[in-house]
């Protein structure tokens, strides 16, 4: 998914590898986005121009980063889906 988002764009892509339960119970694999997302803020790239993507699960795990990240009053991304 993240190769032919980055074709369709032309833009870079991050997919994060984030752990997985139950090696690594919750929240580590929300922690790892939200991990991955502040990386791409401390870079200098501009939360109005990063997407969180992510489906089934994946959803789930953007949706959970999105309302922590709200929460700690960081900037929230341009776009999720």
């Amino acid at each position: 998914m993240a190769y032919r988002f980055s074709q369709a764009t032309c833009r870079p892509v991050l997919a994060v590898d984030y752990r997985l339960a139950p090696a690594h119970p919750y929240p580590a694999a929300v922690d790892d986005v939200v991990t991955a997302y502040r990386s791409l803020l401390n870079q200098g790239i501009a939360a109005s121009r990063i997407i969180l993507a992510g489906e089934s699960s994946g959803a789930t795990l953007l949706l959970s980063a999105l309302v922590l990240l709200k929460q700690a009053a960081h900037p929230l991304p341009g776009a999720a889906r």
